[in-house]
């Protein structure tokens, strides 16, 4: 009788994970062209913000660069202009590294371009970012759903972000830092 509990525990737990997997996998869907890249791109750098210009399905804009961002956010007007659709019962809450919260609608954007490098259909969430903390006006965040398909590598002396296909090997720093609602916090 234990063993079928435990048995059944197991059983709950791994699909528990395997569900957990497969929400990550969905939220981070789409592909990046070329394949293999390594690239950069010149950033802004004020009042602890990273901006950086992009171009959704070919209408460029001013992003923050916001790992805390649960996907790739963009202010309502802005969708508009590159033509993102949604569903009205698509709507999602959203926070940003300082969890501050968003309301959305989830869409895709057919091409996120930086640089020379696409990340297509990239799911993305229409937000109205005029509530949100920013010191200059943006049209969007670049978050998780794509900053989790690159290796980053910022460097803040040269204001240049570098992305790739591969990981950066670097010696690097040992930071400290707080985790709170999947989000870290440096010291």
């Amino acid at each position: 009788m234990m063993w079928k509990i435990r048995r059944c525990i197991l059983v709950l737990v791994l699909c528990g994970f395997n569900f957990w997997g497969f929400a990550q996998v969905q939220s981070n869907a789409g592909s990046v062209e070329p394949v293999q890249f390594l690239t950069e791109t010149r950033f802004e750098f004020q009042q602890n913000h990273i901006y950086l210009k992009a171009r959704i399905n070919g209408v460029e804009g001013k992003f923050i660069f916001d790992n805390g961002f649960t996907v790739t956010g963009l202010d309502d007007d802005f969708a508009a202009r590159c033509g993102i659709q949604t569903s009205a019962d698509s709507s999602i809450t959203l926070a940003d590294a300082n969890e501050t919260e968003a309301q959305g609608r989830i869409g895709t954007a057919q091409d996120l371009q930086i640089e020379d490098i696409h990340f297509k259909n990239t799911r993305i969430a229409i937000i109205d970012t005029d509530g949100l903390p920013s010191c200059h006006q943006v049209d969007g965040f670049i978050g998780s759903s794509v900053i989790n398909k690159a290796n980053w590598k910022i460097d803040f002396d040269e204001k240049i972000l570098r992305f790739s296909s591969r990981p950066f090997i670097d010696q690097g720093l040992r930071c400290a830092y707080a985790v709170s609602r999947s989000n870290r916090h440096f010291y």
